[in-house]
Formats: C-alpha cells, structure tokens, sequence
C-alpha cells in the first residue's frame, strides 16, 4: 500500500512540477485531448512530399487525417484509411492527408524504403507537429486520425484502423455528431 502512495505521489509532483513545460508529461496523458471535435485547426504545412493537390489551401475540403510517424503502424493505418478512403474517391471535395512532422527527405525515404504506393497526399512540418490549438505541441500520440469537415472544423478524432466506410458516408453527409471513438 505504502508503494502504491509514494507511486501516486511520484505521479502527482511530476505531472504539477512540469506545468510549465509539457514536453516531459507524458503524451497519452497530455496530447490527444487537446485536440477537440469543434475545433478548428490551421494546417501548417510547409513542404509537400507527395500526391500535392492543385488547390494548397484545402479550404472548402472535406479532410481525413492521419499523422504519420513512420513504422508498421504508421503504415497499417495509411493503409486501412486508403482502402475506405477509395470508396469515396470520386468525390473532389475529400481529401486522404497524411500528415507528419519529420523533414520530407525522411518522410519520402520512408515511403520508398516500404515501397508504399499511396493516393493519399503527403505533407509534413518540421516546425512542430500542427497548430490544431493555440499553444501547439510537439509531438503527437499515435496512431490518431481526425476528420475534418469542409467548414474547417474537427468533427472526429479517432484511431484511424476504427474508420469505416459508414462512418465516411455520415461524414460526408454531414450527419456524424462530433466526438472522439475507440473501439
């Protein structure tokens, strides 16, 4: 019992101790719940890799996005969101956007080494990670996906190997509530 307190009591000094620089708490703790359906995030891309769309601006864009960060897992999400993704790719107005923050020359070397062959458009920031809230964060807890209505804002924020083809439709139909979902 005595250890359980003290591990408590580590847990609590260190969460307060470190208010000021979250960098140290840890990610699952303190990065995915800020990211917020109703939202609205600023999209700070500064280099696109591959896939890049006419219009940069992606305003008025329907836009499901996952962070990439490379690795399996990285991969099995791109891979799952692409396959639902396809069965809406006709539409104009819906975007697969995989989003990371290591510099771009990593980022394509990634997807060459794995030989991924992707439909999705591929950006990345090596400023920080996103701007989806007014202080930023660097770093992100993944896998995560976002679905990000045409008006701009967060409507889901998800595990992306969770999305369906159902969950799509209502996305772009306009009738899935906001909210987070793991299954």
């Amino acid at each position: 019992m005595k250890t359980l307190q003290i591990f408590y009591l580590l847990i609590f000094f260190t969460l307060t101790s470190n208010a000021q620089n979250r960098k140290e708490i840890p990610e699952a703790l303190i990065h995915n719940y800020k990211i917020k359906p109703g939202d609205k995030p600023n999209l700070n891309i500064n280099k696109w890799i591959l896939n890049i769309p006419n219009d940069k601006t992606l305003k008025n864009k329907f836009i499901l996005l996952t962070y990439w960060d490379g690795g399996n897992v990285s991969q099995a999400a791109l891979n799952h969101l692409e396959k639902v993704y396809n069965n809406f790719k006709d539409r104009s107005d819906f975007l697969l956007l995989a989003y990371s923050n290591k510099d771009s020359l990593s980022v394509l070397n990634e997807f060459k080494k794995a030989n991924i062959n992707t439909k999705a458009i591929v950006a990345c920031n090596t400023k920080r990670v996103d701007k989806l809230w007014s202080n930023g964060v660097d770093s992100i807890y993944t896998p995560m996906a976002l679905l990000i209505d045409d008006e701009g804002y967060i409507i889901w924020v998800t595990i992306p190997t969770t999305i369906t083809e159902e969950d799509i439709k209502k996305f772009l139909d306009k009738k899935l509530e906001l909210g987070t979902f793991w299954r």
